[in-house]
C-alpha cells in the first residue's frame, strides 16, 4: 500500500485513485502484475525495484556507480553505432532543398546542417 501510495503522489494522481487509473497510462508487463505497474509508475527505489543478477544471494541492485561502470565499458560501442545515425542525418540535410523566394530552390547552407549536427 505504501508503495502505491508512492506512485499516486509521484505521478501526481488526485482522488480517486485506483490502480485502474494508473494501468490506463503505463504499459507494463506482465499485465496482471501490480508490482511491474508500480514498477513503471515510479518513484525508482533502487533497492526496491532494481533488477538483481541472480549470482549472488540475496542478489545485485544496479546503483548508479554500477551504471557508470557499465556505461563506460559500453560507450565506444554506442559511439560507433551513433556515428552511422550522424552519417544518415547529415545526408539527409545536405540533400534538403528550401525554396527562398528571391534566389529559388536552394540547398540547406552548411552552417546550419553544422548547427543541427552538433
Amino acid at each position: 500500500m505504501k508503495q502505491l501510495k508512492a506512485a499516486f503522489e509521484f505521478r501526481r494522481v488526485g482522488p480517486p485513485r485506483s490502480t485502474r487509473g494508473l494501468i490506463g497510462r503505463f504499459d507494463h508487463a506482465p499485465r496482471s502484475s501490480v508490482a511491474a505497474l508500480l514498477r513503471k509508475a515510479g518513484p525508482f527505489d533502487a533497492g526496491r525495484d532494481a533488477y538483481r543478477f541472480s549470482n549472488g544471494d540475496p542478489g545485485w541492485p544496479i546503483t548508479g556507480e554500477d551504471a557508470r561502470v557499465l556505461r563506460e565499458h559500453y560507450q565506444r560501442h554506442i559511439d560507433g553505432l551513433s556515428v552511422i545515425g550522424l552519417a544518415s542525418l547529415r545526408m539527409a540535410l545536405q540533400g534538403y532543398t528550401v525554396s527562398v523566394p528571391v534566389t529559388g530552390t536552394t540547398a540547406l547552407p552548411v552552417a546550419v546542417i553544422d548547427f543541427v549536427m552538433n
